[in-house]
């Protein structure tokens, strides 16, 4: 009978649970949260967003202390709840993740596009009047299933390989910085909101929650745990 492998610790729960939340489509998205604050508008957003999400956090580890278990928010509700709160729990987690792998999926594509623009070629249909392009599609598959095959060979080496790519982001973030530092002008930072301040904080704001989960990961694997830990 295969056995968990139980030797996860803090810096591998850091780097699933930073991989998670901070993904392609943060890279995608960009100049999107910039068209809808603006600079300052944007970091304010995400900056009250954060303060919001805070309790939601703390329960989580609260709970993942409680009850280390890798069903996570349906073990919870199911602790406390009748089991049907459990059940639709259950579906609304799967379904949330379910929109979630695609997505990163297609986000890394277009971000490999930015850099190798031949990408962009064979187009093969269009959704909602974007062109999807087979080069771009057949990466997000042969992804897709990488990772579904890292996952499937167990928990270390899937870790392993998180902890390399949030090393590697981790490394670009600071080379970026360092060039944004040096080269950058602040001139570019103008116009701070993109509308009023007020309503250039809540059209970042009300989008904030959603690219701010990620840390829920870490109970999926709490069992995972190094008995020490």
């Amino acid at each position: 009978m295969a056995t968990l492998a139980r030797k996860l610790r803090l810096h591998d729960y850091f780097a699933l649970a930073f991989g998670t939340m901070i993904g392609t489509g943060w890279l995608v998205l960009m100049d999107d949260w910039l068209g809808r604050g603006g600079p300052l508008g944007a970091i304010l957003g995400y900056a009250i967003g954060g303060i919001i999400l805070l309790p939601v956090g703390y329960v989580y580890g609260q709970w993942v202390r409680r009850l280390p278990d890798a069903a996570g928010e349906a073990a919870y509700t199911a602790a406390v709840f009748p089991s049907i709160v459990s059940y639709f729990t259950g579906w609304m987690m799967l379904l949330a993740y379910f929109i979630v792998c695609p997505w990163e999926a297609v986000a890394l594509g277009k971000l490999a596009a930015y850099v190798f623009p031949s990408l962009n070629s064979f187009e093969l249909y269009r959704i909602a009047d974007q062109p999807v392009f087979l080069p771009r599609l057949a990466l997000g598959v042969v992804l897709t299933i990488f990772l579904g095959v890292l996952n499937y060979r167990g928990i270390r080496l899937s870790a392993n390989f998180q902890k390399l790519m949030t090393s590697a982001v981790l490394l670009c973030f600071l080379v970026v910085l360092g060039i944004s530092a040096t080269r950058g002008a602040a001139a570019n930072f103008r116009p701070f909101f993109s509308s009023t301040p007020l309503v250039s904080i809540l059209l970042t704001l009300q989008i904030v929650p959603y690219f701010m989960t990620g840390f829920e990961s870490a109970p999926k694997y709490a069992e995972e745990s190094n008995p020490e830990f």
